[in-house]
């Protein structure tokens, strides 16, 4: 009897099993369906902003091999404003496909696929099959998600790689022997490439390392990993700093684009007092560097400038940083002053038809309070070895907004807000079962 019993058990686990994984094959064909549905509902779609550079940039690399000349320093001179990682992928894609905005948008809808795939195994690995199937579903239906995939940014590439980043932390929970040095170095490797996408991506490698603190390991073991993970990173970037090196005769780790954006935040111009205050503005475009542009300054000589008069500004108004973070915070939720204008400019970046704009925005809201819900009824399904998991959106959020407001740099956070929100519907999908459950026991006694 007891042989039979666990015979029918093992039947219904590999079922249980099966049905969770028809599924989740269901929920990543309906992500794909949408976000290619919505390219071909937008066929006037235009890159602008960030979307029309990275563009300009594949444009190059699909036909000459490399990144084109500045447009805004010294003539002639190299540029490094955008890291590389996915201008050289949608460039790629057009060697492929030819010069095709429709092409680069496919590639985003497959990666945006790939982030909903991620975030149900993420949460299949953390709360179980039901966690796993919410998660994707949220994920492949959330509007900002979708929208964010139909465009030309970078943020398409980003998430897959964070996202695989966490997997591959949380697979491998217990690191032992040579395993734990392979994780390390592939760990490192993702830190690396998604660095190469953007440069907020450096600050994954804390998370490693709070990772691997986190193992229980010897003083040794943790400092070999530790090293390894830097080194492997290390190495993934160092192939881009060395053209930077050539080309600028100067150390470019990734990018010049950081001193741009502080310093387009933290001048006496942004820091006026008004609805836009503390909002970022292309540096170009502030009068006192008028006589800088198109002059004698490449962008590495400009990204020191701007950098330099940044950090004095804030160093002589110590309070303005914390103003820019408090409002930049609301405005990547739609909410605080200038956040209409703002959200105006970074949807039309992503792609996103000026008629879904306020539905989209509703949809955020809708997700925090699922997020909220979340955290707590799901507190029970959070483990203490996954904390570095949480660090990951605090770190990205932080690095965003005390420099920049709106809907887009809001975007790397959000697949950890619907992870939240599916480890509250999870418990309450498991109540609700066991209530079923329940009722069906007792009907049966009462018959």
């Amino acid at each position: 009897m007891a042989g039979v019993a666990r015979e029918r058990v093992v039947r219904w686990v590999a079922g249980d099993r099966a049905r969770v994984v028809v599924a989740l094959a269901v929920v990543v064909a309906l992500a794909l369906g949408l976000r290619l549905g919505l390219i071909a509902a937008t066929t006037h779609f235009k890159p602008v902003f960030d979307a029309a550079d990275f563009d300009r940039l594949a444009q190059s690399i699909a036909t000459t091999g490399h990144y084109p000349n500045s447009y805004f320093a010294k003539p002639g001179t190299p540029t490094a404003l955008n890291p590389p990682a996915y201008p050289h992928l949608l460039g790629l894609t057009y060697a492929v496909a030819g010069h095709s905005w429709t092409a680069g948008r496919v590639l985003g809808a497959l990666l945006g696929t790939l982030t909903v795939l991620l975030l149900a195994l993420i949460a299949w690995r953390l709360w179980g099959p039901v966690a796993g199937v919410i998660a994707g579903l949220l994920g492949a239906l959330y509007p900002p998600l979708v929208m964010a995939n139909a465009s030309l940014i970078s943020e398409a590439l980003f998430l897959p790689l964070v996202l695989g980043l966490v997997l591959l932390l949380l697979a491998r929970s217990h690191v032992e022997g040579s395993a734990a040095l392979v994780v390390a170095v592939a760990a490192g490797v993702l830190c690396g490439l998604a660095a190469l996408t953007r440069f907020v991506g450096v600050f994954l490698v804390v998370v490693v390392l709070i990772w691997i603190w986190q193992r229980g390991l010897t003083a040794r073991r943790r400092l070999v990993m530790g090293a390894l993970a830097v080194l492997a990173a290390c190495a993934t970037i160092a192939p881009w700093t060395a053209r930077n090196t050539r080309h600028f005769k100067d150390f470019v780790p990734i990018a010049t684009e950081g001193g741009s954006s502080v310093v387009g935040t933290y001048n006496s111009v942004s820091a006026h007092a008004g609805p836009l205050r503390g909002t970022w503005r292309p540096a170009w475009l502030l009068v006192k560097y008028h006589g800088l542009l198109n002059d004698g300054l490449d962008e590495s000589q400009l990204d020191r400038l701007w950098r330099s008069d940044a950090l004095h500004y804030a160093l002589h108004h110590p309070g303005y940083p914390f103003v820019a973070l408090g409002l930049n915070s609301l405005r990547m939720f739609g909410l605080g002053p200038g956040y209409s204008y703002l959200e105006g400019i970074w949807y039309a970046e992503m792609g996103i038809p000026h008629r879904a704009q306020r539905w989209t925005r509703v949809s955020v809201y809708l997700m925090a309070l699922l997020a909220l819900f979340g955290v707590i009824v799901g507190r029970r399904l959070r483990r203490r070895g996954d904390a570095f998991l949480w660090l990951i959106p605090l770190l990205l959020f932080l690095a965003a907004a005390f420099i920049l407001g709106g809907p887009r740099y809001r975007i790397p956070i959000d697949p950890f807000l619907v992870l939240v929100a599916a480890s509250g519907l999870a418990v309450l999908a498991q109540r609700i079962r066991r209530t079923d459950r329940t009722a069906v026991v007792t009907k049966r006694a009462a018959a």
